[in-house]
């Protein structure tokens, strides 16, 4: 979820934005007010970019849950759950996810994850295949 990578980036160019502003050469405390703002306010620009590229970047890793949508062939009915990624995978490529009751199947990754929400993705079709 990218409110996480959000807060961690935030914390680490905050803590590089400071320590530029020790080594700056502001003299007053108008100058260092200055500074101050203009560090933080490319701390939260880094920030923000690195919120949006850091999973485009790394992908989906194992243990990531991942919000998978189904459409059962038969009856039509669609099904939503949460499920945790086995493997590793970039957008639009197969993984292996773990339902949460003990099954596992094969899901496409349609999206990373949200501000909030996990990724998205859908369970493959040979995945959804029952054997009675």
């Amino acid at each position: 979820m990218k409110i996480v990578i959000f807060a961690k980036a935030l914390a680490v160019f905050t803590v590089v934005a400071m320590i530029a502003l020790f080594l700056s050469a502001a003299q007053t405390k108008t100058d260092i007010v200055v500074e101050i703002i203009k560090f933080e306010g490319l701390a939260l620009a880094a920030s923000i970019i690195a919120m949006f590229a850091y999973p485009h970047v790394r992908g989906m890793e194992p243990g990531e849950m991942i919000f998978i949508t189904s459409q059962d062939p038969v009856t039509n009915n669609r099904s939503f759950f949460i499920a945790t990624a086995l493997e590793s995978g970039k957008e639009k490529g197969k993984i292996k996810v773990n339902l949460g009751n003990g099954n596992e199947a094969v899901a496409i990754i349609e999206s990373y994850s949200g501000i909030i929400m996990p990724a998205r993705g859908r369970l493959t079709q040979e995945s959804m295949v029952k054997v009675i």
